[in-house]
């Protein structure tokens, strides 16, 4: 079954804080998109500091591939995150400030003063590690993550969908190929035999028959590409054992279609004919929009 890099899931609980019944929540948003690891980026309330180092754990848990962006806050009754401004930490920094700018003369700008470290920071005290609050963060954070998952799953299915449809379309460009790779060697001879009559007709002379025998053998050596289909037609069944199997397998499906790109490659440089080279153009055109859609899974 496959599983998408990308995908968001969105989760909302009581901070069970006594006193204030449903009026206070933990938000917990996920978002992943498509990375070659597994990469996590934190964002959260200083009440929920504490929480960042099981974040990585719960998440592996989860998820083998992505690049994650994991942001957890605590809302008020209004759903306004409760942050507050550090006045004494403003006022030092402004302080500072002003003596820089009279040396500079420079106005003071509050916006950027906000966004120094210290400055703006939750309103709740930092929970403790044990403490139900900090026990309904962990379970805001799972259910945000099974969505996560879900969403994921649901945008594998469909890529599963148009792979296998890509699949079908290469085994009938293949089958074409198979059907006309005997012609080939035959028309070379019948166009050799034309040409090589015609030119000791002009020469009122006889050629050997074994002659041509030889050079059409020599030919349709050259241009035989039923070790390059056999081939690729053991990928694209691996291909499919791969994307059937019960976990997600993005690596290995991309490092099959690079194998199967370099079949087909060859078979078209071989082939010297205008219906394979018109088939293996279109296959090139099919493994070119699956190498894209994998990116993008698991």
């Amino acid at each position: 079954m496959l599983v998408s890099m990308t995908g968001q899931g969105i989760a909302t609980r009581p901070c069970d804080l006594p006193g204030v019944g449903d009026r206070m929540h933990v938000v917990a948003e996920v978002r992943s998109v498509n990375h070659r690891f597994l990469k996590i980026h934190t964002r959260l309330d200083d009440a929920l500091s504490r929480l960042e180092p099981e974040i990585e754990s719960l998440v592996r848990t989860r998820v083998r591939r992505g690049s994650l962006q994991v942001q957890m806050r605590v809302e008020g009754e209004a759903g306004e995150p409760s942050y507050r401004i550090n006045e004494e930490v403003l006022a030092r920094y402004c302080q500072q400030t002003i003596k820089v700018s009279l040396e500079i003369q420079h106005a003071i700008e509050l916006g950027p003063c906000l966004a120094l470290p210290g400055v703006i920071s939750g309103g709740q005290k930092v929970w403790e590690v044990d403490s139900p609050q900090m026990e309904s963060a962990r379970k805001t954070l799972l259910l945000a993550i099974d969505q996560l998952q879900q969403m994921r799953a649901r945008e594998g299915q469909w890529l599963q969908g148009q792979l296998d449809q890509s699949l079908q379309q290469i085994d009938q460009r293949l089958n074409a190929i198979v059907a006309q790779a005997p012609q080939v060697a035959q028309e070379y001879r019948e166009r050799l035999a034309r040409k090589v009559k015609q030119a000791l007709a002009d020469q009122g002379m006889h050629g050997e028959p074994a002659d041509i025998v030889r050079e059409v053998a020599i030919f349709a050596d050259r241009v035989d590409i039923q070790e390059e289909w056999v081939r690729l037609r053991g990928h694209l069944a691996q291909f499919r054992q791969a994307i059937s199997e019960q976990e997600s397998q993005g690596r290995k499906l991309d490092f099959v279609i690079q194998e199967m790109g370099r079949e087909v490659n060859t078979i078209g440089s071989k082939a010297n004919d205008a219906l394979i080279a018109r088939e293996v153009v279109e296959m090139k055109t099919l493994l070119e929009q699956m190498r894209e859609q994998i990116q993008n899974i698991e």
